[in-house]
C-alpha cells in the first residue's frame, strides 16, 4: 500500500512538473533526446 501510494505521488509530481513546462521546453527536451538516441 505504501509503495503504491508513493508511486502514485511521484507520478503526480512528475506530471505537475511536465505541465509547468512550456511547449517550447517540451519540444526542446524531446528533440534533444531524439537527437541523442539518433546519434547512438
Amino acid at each position: 500500500c505504501l509503495l503504491a501510494a508513493s508511486y502514485e505521488e511521484s507520478v503526480a509530481i512528475v506530471e505537475s512538473k511536465l505541465e509547468a513546462f512550456t511547449t517550447v521546453e517540451k519540444e526542446a527536451f524531446w528533440g534533444m533526446n531524439a537527437f541523442t538516441i539518433y546519434n547512438l
